[in-house]
């Protein structure tokens, strides 16, 4: 059985019409063969060596290397065969440029890395070749500082690495003088001895009458018909029986691929730290000004919530005009305590604090012969005073204990205790309040700061704060209904849907026996909240496009890469290559730059915003210095550096992934 065996075969290149290269051709090469393939420029010579090396597919006919058939495998199983059978000798050498001699004797080991091959004697194999082929002294040189001898030694010696069978050199001595053609020549012929089948192609007499069997190509087919071959001394047998490799994928493979993609990043150092810098000013923008704008939406709204503004008024008022079907078992009059109030902790966990609201209008004052009319009663819990935030100028505001026992304590505004007591504590003194029909007294226990409002109807500076439970029970029916709540929802909640919530449920639970609504001061908070996250959405947008600006830059380069790194690319993928791992090299690259970049982007970032918090309070009281961290611009940041690093490095990858390999090996 033939080590390589051609069976009508056609080929064409694409694009190309009624011009075949090749054209029904046929041809056994023997175990042991060492064959020389002639013919004229343009014969096709080099196309049927790229057809038995698995570097083109034929149009049509049978490949069988080694007894396999090549058409029924993948392109990885392909890779695999160019790697464990096959070695190349190209013409122009095809060493990797910027990469030592032992290195490049090296490349075939590294592949496939779908494989986990064990060649552990991999170095001190290829320093044994090294010695035998007369390169120990260069190893460590670049394919620049060699002649060119030394460079198709270099190439023979990873030809050899990893000991296949079969050996196809292309021109070998095309490039050399006559001196290292013979040296060369010798070396193939010991090789031969050896038992290694080589196929040499030629067009001087010379290098083919060195050979033991001559072929000659002519418009695409064997012309001069073969003879038996002279085999090598050494007898040569079929390689081992062929099974299928199980390629890995995963964590593996790509482990297997990071060290390709270092050591490109490593040989362009100037280059990839110029496109990161890109990168780097696109995260850092990103994570400053999104974690900026989040500290002023939080600054400011904290500032808010000192005036008491995070809170929800809802008002609920009997509808008088109900039609006969809108009756319900259930008809809303006022708030009930237990069952309306208390229970909006456990339906809302946002909700912080609760008051019930108790309203009395036009009431007058009275102590020591003075009086003040136009008075507001209102009746709250504890909590009303944090809940809006009321300052105290002296006392407290009254205790729990005090609402449940319905004590006669009150708290008065500062407009009252300005007119009803002048320059003497009010704090402890009893007054009067009432109208025409009825009269209570209560202790004063605290005096609020003064408050300026807008409202006709609403003076908080003309109110007297009571135990609602007080109120309750003192005033006429109508009056002591519970028709207003306020509430205090936990800090950087929704406001309006908070409210919109609290309106729906009792909605739900009353029909339209009810008219329920919020304050419009806190809808006009919720569209400042509203506001505050569009400036620091736009902020953010900002920043991201200075990062997409930076990951164009990495594509730019990556596809300049690829353009340069044409022959690299078909060098690696004809030593066995998949096309899957060229094209996750590439994306690895990108990745390895975007995260690298994207790290020294965050510390940057995380710098500048910092920097700029501290600067402002320096220059504003209103501004405190703290070391403020915002998850969300560190979770952007990252999300952007691992999809600014794959859509980046997408075109590249599949640009090199479709790389023709013979189509590489001649670019320029």
């Amino acid at each position: 059985m033939p080590v390589i065996s051609l069976k009508h075969i056609k080929f064409s290149y694409k694009g190309i019409q009624n011009a075949p290269i090749l054209e029904d051709l046929s041809l056994d090469v023997e175990y042991g063969d060492l064959l020389a393939i002639k013919g004229t420029s343009g014969s096709g010579k080099s196309t049927l060596l790229h057809i038995m090396g698995c570097l083109h597919a034929p149009d049509s006919g049978s490949l069988q290397i080694d007894g396999i058939e090549l058409a029924s495998l993948s392109s990885e199983e392909r890779a695999f065969i160019r790697n464990q059978k096959i070695g190349f000798v190209f013409q122009q050498f095809e060493l990797v440029p910027k990469t030592s001699v032992l290195d490049n004797i090296l490349l075939p080991t590294l592949y496939p890395c779908e494989l986990k091959i064990p060649r552990p004697d991999a170095r001190k194999r290829a320093l044994e070749i090294a010695e035998r082929l007369g390169l120990s002294k260069h190893l460590h040189h670049m394919p620049n500082q060699l002649s060119g001898g030394q460079k198709q030694r270099v190439a023979i010696a990873r030809a050899l690495i990893n000991e296949p069978a079969i050996i196809l050199a292309d021109e070998p001595t095309g490039n050399l003088d006559s001196k290292n053609s013979h040296e060369i020549l010798k070396i193939f012929q010991e090789l031969n001895d050896q038992g290694k089948t080589i196929v040499i192609i030629t067009h001087e007499q010379a290098v083919a009458s060195a050979c033991r069997r001559i072929v000659e190509i002519r418009d695409g087919l064997v012309t001069v018909p073969s003879v038996p071959p002279k085999l090598g001394t050494v007898p040569c047998v079929p390689g081992d029986t062929w099974n299928r490799p199980q390629f890995r994928s995963g964590v593996g493979f790509l482990l297997a691929l990071l060290p390709f993609a270092f050591f490109n990043l490593k040989r362009n150092k100037l280059r990839s730290m110029l496109t990161m810098l890109g990168v780097t000013i696109g995260i850092a923008a990103v994570v400053a000004m999104t974690a900026l704008g989040q500290f002023t939406k939080r600054t400011l709204l904290e500032s808010y919530e000192e005036m008491g503004v995070n809170r929800i008024m809802i008002s609920g008022w009997p509808n008088w005009n109900l039609k006969a079907k809108d009756l319900r078992k259930v008809a809303y009059q006022s708030f009930h305590v237990q069952n309306d109030i208390n229970s909006l902790h456990t339906t809302f966990p946002q909700i912080k604090m609760l008051s019930p609201v108790l309203q009395q209008w036009n009431r007058t004052a009275r102590y020591a012969g003075r009086e003040m009319t136009s008075v507001m009663l209102l009746g709250v819990n504890s909590e009303y005073f944090t809940i809006t935030n009321r300052q105290f100028i002296a006392g407290h505001p009254f205790r729990p204990l005090e609402t449940g026992y319905r004590s006669q304590v009150c708290v008065i505004g500062h407009g009252i205790a300005a007119q009803l007591f002048r320059q003497s504590a009010p704090v402890g003194k009893i007054i009067y309040f009432g109208d025409e029909q009825s009269s209570m007294s209560c202790r004063v226990i605290g005096v609020l700061k003064s408050q300026k409002s807008n409202s006709e109807w609403n003076k908080p500076d003309q109110q007297i704060l009571l135990p609602y439970t007080l109120l309750m029970d003192s005033g006429r029916r109508w009056e002591s209904r519970i028709n207003t709540v306020a509430a205090q929802v936990k800090r950087f909640e929704d406001l309006e849907n908070t409210g919109k919530a609290i309106v729906s449920l009792f909605k739900n639970r009353y029909g339209e026996t009810g008219i329920f609504s919020i304050d419009q001061d806190d809808v006009m908070i919720s569209q400042i909240k509203k506001f505050l996250n569009i400036f620091a959405l736009l902020l953010t947008c900002i920043a991201l496009i200075s990062l997409i600006v930076g990951g164009i830059g990495i594509m730019n380069m990556m596809l300049v890469s690829v353009a340069e790194r044409f022959r690299e690319i078909g060098l690696r993928k004809a030593f066995g290559a998949s096309n899957r791992s060229i094209r996750v090299q590439f994306l690895l690259e990108s990745l390895m730059l975007c995260l690298v970049s994207g790290l020294l982007g965050i510390v940057l970032g995380f710098g500048v915003y910092e920097g700029v918090i501290y600067g402002a309070s320096q220059f504003s009281t209103q501004v405190k210095f703290v070391w403020f961290f915002e998850p969300l611009a560190f979770l952007i940041s990252f999300v952007g550096i691992v999809l600014v690093g794959i859509l980046s490095g997408l075109a590249p990858a599949f640009k090199a992934e479709k790389l023709e390999i013979t189509e590489a090996l001649r670019s320029e």
